[in-house]
């Protein structure tokens, strides 16, 4: 269920800064809110965070609402890793 959520807010995204165009909206809050949490948390291991990790621009998505919304950037995180766990699974 996971997958095809993050699959359907990738389409949806697409290459726009946020889900509506160039303006973020009450989904791109709770979109972040929650894709924010799942990538970042320091867990053992994190099936989210390789799901998430598996589309680019959610990964982009998140850390440009850090940079301009909150003047941080996300943690850089080198993705080659995540991308060969994902296909193991």
């Amino acid at each position: 269920m996971a997958e095809a959520t993050l699959k359907a807010l990738s389409k949806r995204l697409g290459s726009k800064k946020y889900f509506f165009g160039d303006t973020p909206t009450s989904l791109d809050a709770l979109a972040f809110g929650y894709l924010a949490i799942a990538f970042s948390a320091p867990v053992p291991k994190n099936t989210l965070k390789l799901l998430i990790s598996a589309h680019d621009n959610l990964v982009s998505y998140c850390n440009n609402i850090m940079k301009t919304h909150f003047d941080t950037p996300m943690t850089d995180i080198n993705l080659a890793p995540l991308k060969i766990q994902l296909a193991k699974l």
